[in-house]
């Protein structure tokens, strides 16, 4: 009898292990506003959604990682979509929100390389349903207008192009990625939605990885630390 419920508990643990989870993933940008909603299904035993109506990205010194500050939603202002007035037209810079994505682009390349092999199992492991990315951008210069839909999609196809090779997209569902100009107001509108679904189990197993990697990388840096007292002290 014992050796029954053994036997049962590891089928149980290999079958919670081989449920899907899927991550549904929609973030819109509107000139200096926007709002991430993120939702996760582990059907039938969890769902759960998580919307941030403001992302700033920080990044601490000399550490891989991207810092997101959350601000209290409301349903009141998050639904708001309104012109953009001069004074927005004088603090915004088409090239200087170019320049902060492909800052982020960085630290996010970063991260992978820090943790290179727990993510690129996981992007491995993870088949992509769907993935639309449309942009809209304008200023009252058309030939910024121009030079800005021209940069932006050569980053927007290296990052789908990447993707590619990292992600399994379904047949029926490719990746679509629109850049449309404005040569009329200023505009900044993003729009994403993807949905991801990958396995209980590898997501699991790359954690405990990059558990231990992080923990490697904290003991290399105590080990260097203490190297450089001693030979400090031996001077």
């Amino acid at each position: 009898m014992q050796h029954l419920l053994i036997l049962l508990f590891f089928l149980l643990m290999i079958l919670v292990l081989l449920i899907p989870v899927k991550i549904i993933l929609h973030y819109r940008k509107d000139h200096k506003d926007d709002i991430l909603t993120i939702k996760i299904e582990i059907k039938p035993f969890f769902q759960k959604e998580i919307k941030i109506p403001k992302i700033l990205f920080k990044v601490k010194k000399n550490q891989p990682a991207l810092e997101i500050e959350m601000e209290e939603f409301n349903e009141s202002t998050s639904g708001q979509n309104k012109e953009m007035t001069h004074e927005d037209v004088d603090d915004f810079s088409l090239f200087e929100a170019i320049s902060h994505f492909k800052d982020v682009l960085h630290r996010i390349r970063d991260f992978y390389h820090t943790y290179d092999h727990p993510v690129h199992y996981v992007m491995k492991k993870t088949t992509c349903q769907w993935f639309e990315w449309n942009t809209e951008v304008g200023n009252h210069n058309p030939a910024v207008t121009g030079i800005g839909t021209g940069l932006l999609w050569n980053i927007k196809s290296q990052i789908v192009g990447f993707l590619s090779h990292s992600i399994q997209f379904t047949k029926e569902h490719p990746p679509r990625i629109f850049v449309a100009p404005n040569f009329e107001k200023p505009q900044f509108y993003v729009q994403l939605d993807c949905i991801f679904t990958i396995k209980l189990g590898h997501i699991i197993k790359a954690g405990i990885e990059m558990g231990f990697t992080k923990l490697k990388n904290i003991a290399s840096r105590s080990f260097a630390g203490s190297n450089q007292q001693v030979a400090g002290r031996k001077r």
